[in-house]
């Protein structure tokens, strides 16, 4: 959406790739990412919540990267960021959580009303809504990149900060 792409078609271009190529050079990057993070990554004692982790991660960065998403991909999302909370105690998944309920509860919403009130299924593309939400989304996607990178990569041995 911040790239102006909210339902174009997967083969117009952005920059010197389609829409389709950027979602898979993303998906590509997401899953690199999470095998550095799964194999790589310290803190041994905390692999079982790992799992749960890196599932977030994925759901969350595929949902905000990719193309042709819909608004309830990223409910599975809050459920993991609750569970990896429950493993790790580290309040920074409290926060992902919170952050991610409240702009997907305001995404959900605002589609909803379009629907209900105009018949129109998808934000148009110059919404100020869909920008601002798509904005807080990339930034709580680097919050959480950061959040797991120091509970698992960097053995913060889950401080609950």
């Amino acid at each position: 959406a911040l790239s102006g792409g909210n339902y174009a078609n997967e083969a117009d271009m952005f920059f010197i790739f389609s829409y389709r190529v950027w979602g898979f050079i993303f998906i590509a990057a997401i899953v690199v990412f999470s095998a550095c993070l799964f194999f790589k990554g310290k803190n041994k004692d905390k692999d079982r919540s790992k799992i749960f982790f890196i599932a977030l991660f994925i759901i969350a960065a595929v949902f905000i990267l990719s193309y042709k998403m819909h608004e309830r991909y990223l409910f599975p999302a809050l459920c993991l960021a609750l569970i990896s909370y429950i493993f790790t105690g580290d309040r920074r998944l409290l926060f992902i959580f919170g952050r991610f309920t409240l702009t997907h509860f305001v995404n959900t919403a605002l589609i909803l009303d379009l629907v209900v009130r105009s018949g129109v299924d998808r934000f148009p593309r110059d919404n100020f809504w869909l920008y601002l939400i798509s904005f807080i989304n990339l930034a709580l996607l680097m919050y959480t990149i950061q959040t797991g990178t120091d509970i698992y990569w960097n053995s913060t041995k889950g401080e609950k900060k």
